[in-house]
């Protein structure tokens, strides 16, 4: 007989055992969630074109809310996007001063000539993450024709339009100072040049927190 109670002993536990791995097959939990979207002007990883602080700017491009370098909007938000079209000028107002819709205006820059936006847009970190960001560009231009940013604080020109990035950390932790990249740009255009198209692309922001 006691041999029998240990093997039903052995029995036992091994069931027990199977029972425990085999415990639920599917199982549905369901939690909150919640994702806003946002223009990109009040995200969690900002780009705000260069525009004052005259009292009731809401990015309506109306000049007078404009800095000196960004009056023609060559920076602007548009459909919740930031836009950068450095060939935009004078001739895309509305008769109410303020400006229509994209395209009016569409100068260019001409060659053998250098051109300097300085504080042209911002990059803010609005998140308590330490954050390096990269600065590209996937710019589809023609030899002769080089597009160069950099941070306006402290930067050195870096050539974007050659593959390259400006990288800066951004740190907005217990109301640090450096949660914010101004960023300049600069266009160069060699004297041979005679491509009279217009060339479109994107500038690329990368955030990487660590």
């Amino acid at each position: 007989m006691r041999r029998y109670g240990m093997l039903l002993l052995v029995l036992v536990l091994a069931v027990t055992s199977l029972l425990a791995a085999a415990a639920y097959n599917v199982a549905t939990v369901t939690n909150a969630a919640t994702i806003k979207v946002s223009t990109t002007d009040d995200s969690l990883l900002s780009l705000t074109p260069q525009v004052g602080t005259a009292a009731g700017n809401t990015y309506g491009w109306h000049s007078a809310y404009l800095n000196v370098g960004n009056k023609d909007g060559t920076a602007r938000i548009d459909n919740g996007v930031l836009v950068l079209d450095f060939s935009r000028g004078a001739g895309g107002y509305s008769t109410a001063g303020t400006y229509a819709t994209p395209g009016g205006g569409n100068h260019g820059v001409q060659p053998n000539s250098v051109y300097i936006w300085d504080n042209l847009f911002m990059i803010r970190n609005k998140t308590a993450e330490l954050l390096t960001v990269e600065l590209s560009a996937d710019l589809n231009l023609p030899d002769g024709v080089d597009v160069y940013m950099k941070a306006h604080e402290s930067g050195t020109w870096v050539l974007v339009s050659g593959g390259l990035a400006v990288v800066k950390d951004l740190d907005a932790r217990n109301g640090g100072d450096s949660d914010e990249l101004y960023v300049d740009v600069k266009i160069e255009v060699a004297s041979g040049v005679t491509d009279w198209n217009v060339f479109q692309g994107t500038v690329v922001v990368k955030a990487t927190a660590y």
